[in-house]
């Protein structure tokens, strides 16, 4: 485990999600003692115009540099008394590194560059890329993206010896061992999720044939700090590196959803509505997700409400500008209005994403007019988007549940929007069950630390950390008259959902 492991108190948890990269401190009982984030910054990628997203390598690294040092040092902790340090990402980023391990292409997750070579994976082998690898559309994912570099930018695709995650390489910069964490791999097209293995065949059948990076599980060192890694970090030399995968896996795990039939919502940016199940589920019409969970033999059905956190970020910024305590006044004024926010509705987002027929869809609000006698306000409008992310988690959970063939036996809720709250009580209600509510908006984050914890023998296995994490949940009870009111509200709402999916912009 590396000498630096034991005996000390404090672990440090890089986070790369889809809005920013945040960095923390915690220390040995799981709790927060520092944290600092930075937005993204992208570099103009002149041949996919609109569609790309890219990261300058170098000068992303800089950043990630300059943001563990600040994390440490609002925390007041010494380097020396950092443990470990785990690593989670966003899924479906990639770095593509050459012989020498030099990256030559960083992309996030929201870089769509390889819209048409995914769109002729999928004319051509669309089911098997589904029944393989768990995951449609193919333009999201590895394989597509290598196509694009084989077809753009064929002298850099020449030069593509390994593909990385960018927890992986995050991971790589700080040790110089290059690894794929293995429910990470899975999450960027690059496993067959039966086996829980390379997808190797397959790639060769589209006339990729790239080497990978060992494989290693969630909760296992993957080595230790460099002296270089030290040197551009100022982070210890020989600090364990541990690997954390998926930072929604990592929020199942700090929400201690672990076991068969058990739900995770994390509504962050996004909010991926996720089930564990005991094999690979699919969906006949591919709309849903089939990914690896952390421990062996257990697997993940996902469905998503959409980009619930980003759209009422959008809101917050279109009804307060920039103001510091915009989300406490939304969430102060939507809990003075009534549920079913007197007739408005959000649509902020399709009922049901379903993955497999990605596109825009026409959304907005609606509400009772003459605006002289309905008087709706700020507040009608924050509690209507509020109840449409709940709406939208429940049409999910719904279409899950019929799936799987049976009801999930928890329900746990996580993820940036649970600081709103009203938003808790609102879902609990909408979905006519108990729901477990994460301590901290910051699940991700907590799985990852429990990694670590892991690793260095705080924890003898990831089950027992989702044990410790489950212990920490608080219950929220739906209200009996409120909840059967909001069936009502939800059944109006899905009937204007899909009135409007039907719309073509």
């Amino acid at each position: 485990m590396g000498d630096r492991a034991v005996g000390h108190a404090y672990t440090l948890v890089l986070d790369a999600g889809t809005s920013r990269a945040r960095c923390f401190v915690f220390d040995s009982e799981g709790s927060v003692a520092s944290s600092r984030s930075r937005n993204w910054n992208y570099v103009e990628s002149g041949e996919a115009y609109s569609l790309a997203r890219e990261w300058e390598p170098d000068a992303l690294w800089r950043e990630i540099c300059a943001l563990i040092g600040d994390c440490i040092a609002a925390s007041e902790v010494h380097a020396r008394d950092i443990g470990a340090i785990a690593v989670t990402s966003q899924r479906q980023s990639l770095v593509f590194l050459d012989a020498d391990g030099g990256a030559l292409y960083a992309g996030p997750n929201l870089d769509l560059r390889a819209f048409f070579e995914g769109a002729e994976i999928d004319d051509r082998c669309r089911e098997r890329v589904y029944k393989v690898t768990g995951h449609l559309p193919s333009f999201m994912f590895a394989p597509a993206k290598i196509k694009w570099f084989q077809r753009h930018r064929p002298e850099v695709f020449r030069r593509i010896t390994s593909v990385l995650t960018l927890a992986d390489w995050l991971a790589f910069r700080l040790t110089g061992e290059a690894t794929n964490e293995r429910a990470l791999a899975g999450e960027a097209g690059l496993l067959d999720i039966h086996g829980r293995d390379r997808c190797g065949d397959f790639l060769a059948e589209l006339g990729i044939e790239i080497d990978g990076a060992p494989l290693v599980d969630a909760g296992s060192l993957v080595g230790c700090v460099s002296a270089t890694g030290a040197r551009e970090t100022m982070l210890g030399e020989g600090t364990a590196v541990v690997a954390a995968g998926p930072d929604t896996q990592c929020a199942l795990l700090g929400m201690g959803v672990s076991g068969k039939a058990e739900v995770g919502i994390v509504a962050g940016w996004s909010a991926p509505v996720q089930m564990i199940t005991d094999s690979p589920l699919f969906s006949d019409d591919a709309s849903t997700w089939a990914g690896c969970f952390f421990t062996p033999k257990k697997w993940i059905a996902e469905s998503s409400a959409g980009d619930v956190g980003n759209a009422y970020d959008w809101l917050a910024g279109l009804l307060y500008g920039e103001a510091k305590e915009r989300f406490a006044a939304m969430d102060a004024l939507a809990g003075e209005v009534v549920p079913g926010s007197e007739g408005t509705q959000a649509i902020l987002g399709s009922a049901r994403t379903k993955f497999s027929r990605p596109g825009m869809r026409t959304g907005g609000f609606n509400f009772p007019v003459p605006l002289t006698l309905s008087g709706r306000g700020r507040g009608h409008f924050a509690r209507a988007a509020l109840e449409s992310a709940a709406y939208g988690m429940k049409a999910n959970l719904d279409y899950l549940e019929s799936l799987a063939g049976h009801s999930a036996v928890s329900v746990a809720l996580g993820g940036g929007m649970t600081r709103t709250w009203t938003f808790a009580p609102i879902v609990a209600d909408v979905l006519g069950r108990e729901i477990l509510v994460a301590p901290s908006p910051h699940s991700s984050a907590v799985g990852a630390w429990m990694c670590a914890a892991t690793a260095t023998g705080r924890f003898q296995h990831l089950d027992e950390a989702a044990d410790w994490a489950r212990e920490r949940m608080r219950s929220v009870e739906p209200d009996a008259y409120t909840s059967a009111e909001y069936q009502e509200y939800y059944r109006h709402w899905l009937e204007l959902s899909e009135r409007l999916d039907g719309i073509n912009l």
